[in-house]
């Protein structure tokens, strides 16, 4: 039952690239019976993908530390420490 509901069930494109990462290159390689080529050129697109990835997670990291230092700064010093204590934040 779990395989046939597998099947026919979309999995999305981020957890079937995270998997493949997940896999170490040479296991992917024999799995999928890759060429050489063909090996050259999914290992590529999965390392720019983590490339890409990390980028993301970067800029993510930025708009979130500006978002708070610009909340902090509408806020008094009792509501600061409130909003700190509430969403855990060292502040």
């Amino acid at each position: 039952m779990r395989e046939f509901m597998h099947m026919r069930v979309p999995v999305s494109d981020t957890r079937m690239i995270e998997a493949a990462r997940s896999l170490p290159p040479e296991l992917l390689s024999a799995k999928l019976n890759l060429s050489a080529e063909q090996k050259k050129a999914v290992t590529g697109q999965l390392d720019e993908y983590a490339k890409y990835y990390q980028n993301i997670e970067e800029e993510k990291s930025d708009v979130a530390r500006h978002g708070v230092q610009a909340i902090m700064e509408c806020l008094n010093e009792d509501q600061r420490k409130q909003f700190a204590k509430m969403f855990g934040t060292a502040r």
